[in-house]
This record gives structure tokens, C-alpha cells and sequence, in this order.
């Protein structure tokens, strides 16, 4: 049985691919995570589709002292690792948002 391949915007382009091999969000999430004394959580799981097998993912960072989860967006890839990255890559768009993470191209 297929399940829905769900949203197109949901599955990892072949371009951003290669931008996530290149950038390591993933890498970068555990970085901020230390920072912030948290962890980041991923939920990583094999789907069936009609595009074939596909993996898919989303992450989340608990802050205890505001009370928080912040998750970000599921994202569908040919490979479970780079469905991994394109997750931590949402989130930590998400704690910039926040204030909790250095915009792109800033450190600390």
C-alpha cells in the first residue's frame, strides 16, 4: 500500500540536495544546541510512496526554561540523511526567527 507522497514542496530538490551536503545544517543545529544547553530530537522514518521508497524527517529543540518546543518542518528525500539535514536546516530557520540561533552567515 502507497501512502500519500504528500506536498511537493515537502520532498528535497535535487539542488537543495547538494546546498544541504554543502552547508551541514544538521552540524550546525547540534552546534547551537550546545550553546543553548539542549538537544536537538529527530524523528527519521521509511515511507512508501508513489515515487517509490523515500525517507522523511523533523526535528525539534526542547527549552525547558521558556517552556518551549520548537519544531520544524517535515521534509521527504531519497535518503534518510539528507531528509535529516533538510529538517535541521528548518529548524534552525525557526530558532532564528526566535532570536536563539546567529542568522546565516553570522557566528556564535
Amino acid at each position: 500500500e502507497l501512502e500519500d507522497p504528500g506536498e511537493d514542496d515537502e520532498w528535497v530538490s535535487g539542488e537543495e540536495e547538494e546546498r544541504l551536503r554543502l552547508h551541514n545544517p544538521k552540524g550546525r543545529l547540534v552546534e547551537r544546541c550546545v550553546a543553548l544547553r539542549t538537544k536537538a530530537v529527530f524523528e527519521v522514518r521509511s515511507i512508501v510512496t508513489s515515487r517509490g521508497l523515500a525517507w522523511e524527517a523533523t526535528a525539534q529543540v526542547l527549552l525547558p526554561e521558556r517552556d518551549e518546543e520548537i519544531w520544524g518542518d517535515l521534509h521527504r528525500a531519497r535518503s534518510a540523511r539528507i531528509a535529516e539535514q533538510a529538517a535541521a536546516a528548518s529548524l534552525l530557520e525557526r530558532l532564528e526567527a526566535t532570536g536563539l540561533a546567529p542568522a546565516k552567515g553570522q557566528t556564535g
